[in-house]
């Protein structure tokens, strides 16, 4: 009987990691790694003035996927982790949003900062 318990208490107990992980590493993931891919992909391309479309679309890649991509999977998860019942899902959710506001105040408005204020020439 006591095995019996132990084991699901283990299930439980790992279900339950892997929700909080899944909360936390999905949002992050998929928004920096949209971020880091197309600044890669810009940085690697042999670019010539024709090819402004292209500089248009992984510019705009690059800034959705940190700015808008991540806090939106984040509350998407809360949301289904909030009427699933699934604590952990929406406590890793709620932490992926609590990095992306320390991520938007000790990085990226730190950078905007310097943008404007060298009008981009830095």
């Amino acid at each position: 009987m006591s095995n019996e318990i132990a084991e699901n208490n283990n299930n439980a107990d790992s279900e339950s990691k892997s929700d909080f992980w899944l909360g936390f590493g999905t949002p992050v993931g998929v928004g920096l790694g949209i971020s880091f891919c197309s600044m890669f992909i810009l940085m690697n391309s042999t670019l010539d003035e024709s090819m402004i479309l292209f500089i248009i679309l992984f510019s705009l890649l690059f800034n959705t996927g940190h700015s808008i991509i991540w806090p939106l999977i984040a509350v998407g998860l809360m949301v289904r982790g909030n009427s699933s019942r699934r604590e952990s899902l929406k406590n890793g959710a709620i932490l992926s949003l609590k990095l992306y506001a320390a991520w938007i105040i000790f990085v990226v408005f730190p950078i905007v900062i310097l943008f404007w204020n060298f009008n981009g020439i830095v």
